[in-house]
């Protein structure tokens, strides 16, 4: 009965063209406006347990499902309405029902922090991040600065523009590799030479997935693209289509260059924890750490360089100076942890005892701990201007 009174009420005249451009302004205005919110149920609490404040609430708007690795602020709203961070939501203790709330950025654990009725809005470091990214993106192509300067144009209805055709021979003895059907290889070989987008639609189970795999194959192995970006709603999805992809590759003896991309390794399936970008990212640290010492052996045998000063700098520049900027760092802060700088400290003298060097280095000494690394650099050149081995600047020119 209501569809068909709607029909009866739809206008005769055909409704107006969507402004495309309008149209991506505005949603991408709106998802800017959203925010994750909810009303305290009634006046937190400090578990002096976890050291936390938790208040029961009520989620209003959006989800809390964040990435472990995420930072995820607290703010709530004043009686003029003003939005105050508050801490941090601690991830691992909070539930949709309960927010648990790292008290640091307040300080004193004694205070009713938040009390019932009052407003909290949770706001994801990852999704500020994203979102900003996105927005980016939709202005540059929205300005026409994008890798396909007319993109929109494609979805306005106003604009009398069709695709464009490639000039390609399809490669039909690879394509029987694939295993499509006849709809299939009628749809692939119109979205392989269609530009600047095609559009592939099917119902669960018609294939879309062995689709997918075919394409982004064939579109690598043939040169059709140097870069494929394969992209989905869910990581389930992109999953399945990935392992189809490195199957194909398998299958007809390829390799492909292959990076998974995503916030927690737990969101992939065991095929692709190889080439998790974190992972691989990693593996090339790793390589380059590995072949390190011989890199800048090569640069002190050109210098004219002992070996033993190659050494002392390795240790100088990849020991000695990431423990001084942590000492730096924490020098500059109002609240200084003097404990802590003191036991860096002696971790740095600890570090230099086999050179024995580093036994007078004391925090009440230094005005500036900045002057660490300076200090320690020209005791260790002092010590092999004596031997022999080095010159200032030679020394400086490997450093």
């Amino acid at each position: 009965a209501i569809a068909e009174e709607s029909e009866q009420e739809r206008p005769a005249s055909p409704a107006a063209p969507v402004d495309v451009p309008m149209l991506w302004r505005n949603l991408i205005d709106v998802e800017n406006e959203l925010k994750i919110e909810g009303v305290a149920a009634g006046d937190s609490y400090f578990d002096r347990r976890d050291n936390r404040h938790k208040v029961v609430m009520t989620l209003e708007q959006g989800v809390l499902d964040f990435s472990r690795n995420d930072t995820v602020a607290v703010q709530k709203q004043d009686q003029r309405g003003q939005w105050r961070r508050i801490g941090e939501l601690d991830l691992r203790l909070s539930r949709p029902e309960l927010a648990v709330i790292d008290p640091t950025d307040v300080g004193s654990t004694h205070l009713k922090l938040i009390e019932e009725g009052q407003r909290l809005r949770f706001i994801s470091h990852f999704e500020v991040q994203s979102l900003r990214r996105r927005t980016d993106a939709v202005d540059r192509i929205l300005a026409g600065e994008g890798r396909s300067q007319n993109l929109f144009s494609v979805f306005d209805s106003r604009i009398e523009i069709g695709p464009a055709q490639t000039d390609h021979d399809l490669d039909h003895d690879q394509l029987s590799l694939y295993g499509l059907n006849d709809d299939q290889k009628k749809a692939f070989e119109l979205l392989s030479v269609t530009r600047p987008m095609g559009i592939l639609q099917g119902p669960p189970g018609t294939g879309k997935t062995r689709f997918i795999a075919a394409l982004v194959h064939y579109a690598i192995t043939k040169g059709l693209a140097r870069n494929v970006l394969l992209a989905s709603q869910s990581h389930e999805a992109v999953n399945t289509a990935a392992e189809s992809v490195l199957t194909l590759f398998r299958k007809t003896g390829g390799s492909p260059s292959l990076l998974r991309v995503a916030m927690d390794e737990e969101l992939l399936s065991q095929p692709l924890k190889p080439y998790y970008a974190a992972r691989v990212e990693q593996a090339y640290k790793d390589r380059f750490r590995a072949a390190f010492g011989e890199r800048i052996s090569l640069a002190g045998s050109a210098l004219g360089v002992d070996p033993a000063v190659v050494e002392d700098v390795e240790l100088l520049e990849l020991t000695i100076r990431p423990i001084v900027a942590k000492i730096v760092e924490l020098s500059e802060l109002v609240d200084r942890d003097e404990a802590r700088i003191a036991g860096l400290i002696d971790t740095v003298k600890a570090r230099l005892a086999p050179l024995g060097l580093g036994e007078n280095l004391s925090l009440a000494d230094l005005d500036e701990p900045a002057t660490i690394l300076h200090d320690i650099a020209e005791q260790i050149v002092g010590r092999h201007m004596r031997a022999g081995s080095v010159t200032p600047d030679r020394f400086e020119r490997l450093r």
